[in-house]
């Protein structure tokens, strides 16, 4: 199907990244159960990544998505990203990438 395709859309989500060393947030090593400040202050992941974190955690809030935002920084997109692009380049008239990350890979890989 793919083969005579014009237009395709990619969706990606955190099993993307997850080759470039980028956690995802619910399995055991994930985003969810590794912030430090999860643990002494009794707080979920979810709790963090909301607004009321914003309004009472505020200093956790922003740590929460720097250290994320540091982590991506620190890793690099794997073949995966350069694949889609190639594909993209090379076979159609127009594609798009739909993804739920906010690492920036998939614009970092081009």
């Amino acid at each position: 199907m793919l083969r005579n395709a014009k237009r395709a859309l990619f969706l990606t989500s955190a099993g993307m990244s997850a080759d470039s060393n980028i956690p995802t947030f619910r399995d055991k090593d994930g985003y969810w159960q590794n912030f430090p400040p999860f643990r002494a202050k009794n707080l979920q992941a979810q709790d963090l990544a909301s607004p009321w974190a914003f309004r009472n955690e505020l200093p956790h809030a922003w740590a929460f998505y720097e250290w994320r935002r540091q982590n991506a920084d620190k890793n690099k997109p794997h073949k995966g990203y350069d694949i889609i692009n190639k594909w993209m380049k090379d076979h159609l008239e127009d594609g798009f990438v739909h993804t739920t990350n906010t690492d920036g890979y998939h614009l970092r890989s081009g």
